[in-house]
């Protein structure tokens, strides 16, 4: 665990409950970001999620843009993660001095059924 991002980890734990109704029993760093610290979480459920952490003079509006064309490309079969929205509807959300979201874990991909591939 670096310095730098140290701090961080427990504001990521405390936020995931409440927020995305994640209870966390490990947070682990995974590598850094263009503009984020990123986590794998593991929750008391045995479930991992990959969770960014925006650090202070984000431009969220952006990121949460970038987000929106995520959602967009998933919801015409491009394979990219799904995210979870909070228990809000938000695709970031700010507490506790810190701003995150958290792209839902893969799901199984689905067969395709065309007889011609």
């Amino acid at each position: 665990m670096s310095a730098e991002s140290e701090p961080v980890t427990p504001a990521v734990a405390a936020i995931l409950p409440r927020c995305y109704g994640i209870v966390p029993t490990a947070v682990v760093h995974g590598p850094r970001g263009t503009a984020t610290h990123n986590y794998v979480v593991e929750g008391e459920n045995g479930q991992r999620w990959f969770v960014k952490a925006y650090p202070p003079g984000t431009d969220l509006q952006g990121e949460q843009e970038a987000l929106r064309l995520a959602e967009f490309g998933r919801s015409r079969e491009v394979r990219v993660p799904a995210v979870r929205r909070s228990a809000t509807d938000e695709l970031i959300v700010a507490a506790e001095g810190t701003a995150v979201s958290a792209p839902s874990p893969p799901q199984p991909s689905r067969a395709r059924t065309d007889p011609g591939r």
